[in-house]
């Protein structure tokens, strides 16, 4: 999945692109890894913005986003950007989301803060208010199946050999590409649980939970896939 591509191409923008140009918001319909791929690439190879650890980008993640949810955003948006030119983004991840909420966002999305940007990522249009959705640029995400290879192989080696593999993404405190990985080692486990291999259902659990709080906070990319490379069982043939 080349996210520099899909950055260009999914919200149709030239490379030379910059904050004042961009619609102050978008929901991304689809897969939500690919969706946070795609603005994280928008925001660091396009925009020329630092993600990692900036107090102007923020990182909401909720299963389902409730009306308290919705008005300390609402809250947070009123805050005055520190850098970037005085903008400030807002990604914004949820499965599901109330009326009430979405209530409480209209006036947010139809004249929010100058300088405010926010990136929705929705798994489908199920269940949102026609008025929220017109207060978008509706962007509808090609179905995106990751390639397992370099997952089955860091699943299948020795914690040492592990290390190693990830290497270059925890020297390069790489967010984007370890969203990336996190999303081909959830698509690898998830074929194994598929086929009966109930022995990885722990695995799973553990890597979506570092993948929600890499998407959430500003952890330690480091501390994060050193531990799934410690702690991660490696696949066992399904036993008769």
């Amino acid at each position: 999945y080349n996210h520099k591509m899909s950055a260009t191409t999914i919200f149709n923008l030239p490379p030379s692109t910059t904050p004042n140009s961009l619609h102050h918001a978008y929901l991304l319909v689809g897969d939500r890894a690919a969706a946070t791929g795609a603005v994280a690439a928008l925001l660091v190879d396009v925009l020329k913005i630092e993600i990692q650890g900036n107090p102007d980008v923020h990182w909401l993640t909720s299963e389902n986003f409730t009306i308290d949810e919705a008005r300390a955003m609402k809250s947070l948006h009123f805050l005055k950007a520190v850098g970037v030119a005085g903008h400030s983004f807002f990604i914004v991840s949820f499965d599901s989301i109330g009326s009430e909420a979405q209530q409480a966002l209209l006036k947010v999305f139809e004249d929010p803060v100058a300088g405010s940007h926010f990136f929705v990522i929705a798994p489908s249009l199920r269940g949102l208010l026609p008025t929220l959705l017109s207060r978008f640029v509706v962007l509808h995400l090609p179905r995106i199946v990751p390639d397992t290879s370099r997952a089955e192989k860091f699943a299948k080696s020795s914690p040492p050999a592990r290390l190693k593999h990830i290497k270059k993404i925890v020297e390069d405190k790489d967010k984007v590409e370890a969203l990336n990985f996190l999303s081909e080692l959830e698509t690898f486990y998830v074929s194994l649980l598929r086929a009966d291999n109930l022995s990885v259902a722990p695995a799973l659990e553990k890597i979506v939970s570092a993948r929600n709080f890499l998407q959430t906070r500003s952890p330690s990319v480091k501390m994060l896939l050193e531990n799934l490379a410690l702690v991660l069982p490696s696949p066992e043939s399904k036993s008769n």
